[in-house]
């Protein structure tokens, strides 16, 4: 049996209830109040249907099939078919097959089965141990995706781009590894062809080793998947994800960019010029003699910044309900009405731009 039909089905069987009581009230030519049982219901009858509806909830019989909507949840029959939604979940019967989703996990004809789970997915055990090599000749840009799977990527002395895809899940897929140059690009992707998945257990990582003299550019995509980078020279770095974290080291580029909704990110000695944007992710950054200018742009997140004696900032503080926290080598230039403040670390040499909504902005130095 398929849930997730049964949970649209349920969701229509209650716009279908109340409104099949509605029209019948509207479109009975001979509907009157005298038409009130006992219970003070109303009943609409035609043939051999019915609808009841009254404080206990909406009744509708059509033959032996059967909806009820109440106070207490949904009960529909179709035959020897039934199935009901109450406070204590969800209970479905199909012929001689009993299916029942509660707080005690998922049930089929008595049993707990560990392999699937409450949206109907069907876990099963992978094991993946694969390793793939590219050549970099000519190449001047590597994209890397990933769903879920983490990905780690790093520099070594090398002279080809090593990947290797390996650990084990349980879960209701495992994305398929694919790579392919096009044009002076190289394509890593963990391709996953369901749209929806469940992954109960996993130490699966996708680790990708570049050569030391590669130079050209970075992007990197993700939804859910962490990133850890460390130790990489790149003409731009572009990383974006949804809900994953970012963990960045040692990083040497013109420009990053870094795009997170819900992620928190962790940076050290990045350096060139940093912009930041995240919803409610929080960031946590170290500034150095060498690190670039930064933008930093947070909904929710907060933000903390570590910086050592060397560093050289003129900083911009934009908030709407963020506190401002800040330690005695700080210096503050210019506050207005506590959603304004200008500072400056050191000779302010280098540009330091934040806008936060209500996430909190912390700067200290390093003890």
């Amino acid at each position: 049996m398929n849930i997730k039909r049964i949970v649209f089905i349920l969701i229509g069987i209650m716009i279908i209830g109340f409104s099949v009581g509605l029209f019948s009230l509207i479109y009975n030519d001979d509907f009157n109040f005298s038409k009130i049982d006992l219970n003070h219901r109303i009943i609409v009858k035609d043939n051999y249907s019915n609808v009841r509806v009254g404080f206990d909830g909406i009744e509708v019989k059509d033959g032996d099939d059967q909806v009820i909507v109440g106070w207490d949840g949904i009960k529909v029959t179709d035959g020897d078919d039934q199935v009901i939604v109450g406070w204590d979940g969800i209970k479905v019967t199909d012929g001689d097959e009993k299916i029942s989703i509660g707080k005690d996990g998922f049930d089929i004809n008595g049993s707990k089965p560990n392999d699937w789970n409450w949206f109907g997915h069907k876990l099963e055990n992978y094991s993946v141990d694969e390793v793939k090599k590219e050549n970099i000749d000519n190449l001047d840009s590597i994209e890397i995706s990933s769903s879920f799977v983490d990905v780690k990527v790093s520099s070594e002395v090398r002279e080809d781009v090593q990947i290797k895809y390996y650990g084990k899940m349980k879960s209701n897929v495992l994305p398929k590894l694919e790579t392919k140059i096009s044009g002076n690009n190289l394509i890593i992707r963990l391709d996953n062809n369901k749209n929806s998945y469940t992954v109960a257990e996993s130490n699966v990582v996708l680790e990708v080793f570049i050569p030391e003299n590669y130079t050209g550019d970075f992007e990197l995509n993700s939804s859910s998947a962490d990133f850890y980078i460390d130790n990489i020279i790149a003409t731009n770095f572009k990383l974006s994800t949804s809900s994953g974290n970012t963990t960045i080291n040692k990083i040497r580029t013109n420009h990053i960019n870094l795009n997170s909704s819900s992620g928190d990110i962790l940076s050290k000695d990045v350096f060139g010029n940093v912009q930041v944007q995240t919803s409610s992710g929080d960031m946590r950054l170290f500034l150095s003699k060498d690190t670039g200018n930064y933008r930093l742009d947070s909904s929710s997140g907060d933000i903390e910044i570590y910086y050592d004696s060397f560093a050289n900032y003129k900083g911009i503080y934009n908030t709407s309900s963020g506190d401002f926290e800040y330690d005695n080598s700080v210096n503050i230039t210019k506050n207005i009405d506590d959603d304004k403040y200008e500072f400056s670390l050191g000779s302010g040499e280098k540009e330091l731009k934040i806008n936060t909504s209500s996430g909190d902005l912390d700067i200290f130095s390093i003890k």
